[in-house]
């Protein structure tokens, strides 16, 4: 998912849905199967396949589909907790 305003993209495969909320009220309606990485980007966990860094900082995560988001220094905390690092 991805802020679009007061909208959210939502990704399925190759489609895209518009929906009317904003971001952190998707946020508050998913459940623990989706994480937050970016003030602009919600990710559904099981699509996360790794977090990739510069100069041994984690600043971006690539997903099973090979695209690349931004790491928010906001959300990088809660992820590497829920990730395990």
């Amino acid at each position: 998912m991805e802020a679009f305003g007061n909208y959210v993209k939502i990704y399925f495969g190759s489609e895209r849905v518009l929906h009317r909320a904003t971001l952190s009220d998707m946020e508050e309606i998913l459940d623990d199967r989706f994480i937050r990485i970016h003030r602009s980007h919600i990710v559904k966990r099981d699509q996360l396949r790794k977090l990739l860094s510069e100069l041994g900082r984690y600043q971006e995560v690539e997903l099973a589909d090979e695209t690349v988001l931004p790491l928010g220094s906001h959300y990088k905390r809660q992820l590497m907790i829920d990730i395990g690092l």
